[in-house]
């Protein structure tokens, strides 16, 4: 459980699973957002499109991961924490913004489960990165 092999792989999984979230459930609550001009509504299906393409990137990548040896592994999982640590205060500086501004709007929101699942996986994996021995 407390392996390198295993963070990669929740890792990969949960980034993987995200290319469904930009490419399917995404671009469909575009439509339920009032007053969205078509350029809007273009540039933000590309970005989604984008997103869903990096966070398969990364999900791959991190698959790829579960080969290194252990040392190589400590460096990368450490890394890949301290980049998921900067992704958790933007996603939560963001939610924050949202549920001031579009208090009654879910759409606008990144549900909360994500929020713990990313905040658990960035914990996970600098916390394997700092205890696992050679």
């Amino acid at each position: 459980m407390l392996q390198p092999k295993t963070v990669f792989t929740a890792i990969s999984v949960w980034f993987s699973f995200h290319l469904v979230v930009f490419f399917v459930i995404g671009p469909s609550m575009l439509k339920d957002v009032p007053d969205m001009s078509e350029a809007a509504i273009f540039i933000s299906s590309s970005m989604m499109q984008f997103s869903g393409i990096a966070c398969l990137f990364i999900g791959v990548l991190m698959y790829l991961c579960r080969e290194l040896e252990i040392a190589q592994a400590k460096k990368f999982l450490l890394a890949s924490g301290v980049m998921l640590v900067i992704l958790d205060i933007i996603t939560i500086r963001d939610e924050l913004k949202a549920m001031e501004i579009f208090p009654n709007d879910p759409a606008m929101h990144t549900p909360l489960p994500a929020i713990a699942i990313f905040l658990l996986l960035t914990i996970y994996a600098l916390y394997v990165a700092l205890t696992v021995k050679e």
